[in-house]
């Protein structure tokens, strides 16, 4: 499954990106990107995801239940991701 996850808040600079790069070395992902962006001005980090189902479900439930301390969240959105996701 492919999936392109948005999250949106407080999320540059609180270690956002490692986390979800731990996460994704923890289930041996090897298609798996995650980047800072701003969206209409505001902070969001972007992840892309190239797994089997059953890790892509597991990624999703913890992306839900887990944040870095300082991180606000505001939103988390998935989206079927059509294109390659590049190997890390």
């Amino acid at each position: 499954m492919k999936l392109r996850i948005t999250i949106k808040g407080k999320v540059h600079g609180v270690g956002y990106r490692v986390k979800l790069i731990n996460m994704a070395l923890e289930y041996g992902i090897d298609r798996f990107g995650v980047f800072n962006v701003e969206i209409d001005g505001k902070q969001a980090v972007t992840c892309l995801i190239d797994a089997p189902d059953e890790i892509v479900e597991i990624i999703k439930q913890r992306i839900k239940a887990e944040k870095p301390e300082k991180a606000v969240v505001e939103s988390v959105d998935f989206e079927d991701y059509k294109y390659e996701v590049p190997p890390n």
